[in-house]
């Protein structure tokens, strides 16, 4: 399992396929404080968005069926952050 800012509110997050797995909960929540929120997935990458610019987040994921769900993963970690913006060169005319 991977995760990486994907944007300054999102993160996203990737793991492996698991065989019989009809969908995947993705766990989350700050490392400092909050509660554990999660978002469920038939994909196996995923972005988890509408988090805070510059906080660590942790996420953990199982594959779940019919026949329930397995144990979490283990956790990773991640921060999505902001980019800074390129300047655009502004075109210049030789007289």
């Amino acid at each position: 399992m991977t995760a990486a800012s994907a944007s300054s509110t999102s993160v996203a997050v990737s793991w492996t396929a698991v065989s019989g797995a009809t969908k995947y909960e993705i766990a989350y929540r700050p490392t400092v404080a909050g509660s554990v929120k999660y978002v469920t997935t038939t994909a196996t990458t995923q972005p988890v968005t509408g988090l805070t610019t510059g906080s660590e987040y942790w996420f953990k994921v199982r594959a779940v069926n019919a026949n329930g769900a397995s144990a979490y993963t283990a956790s990773v970690f991640a921060t999505p952050v902001g980019t800074t913006p390129t300047a655009t060169p502004t075109p210049t005319t030789t007289p």
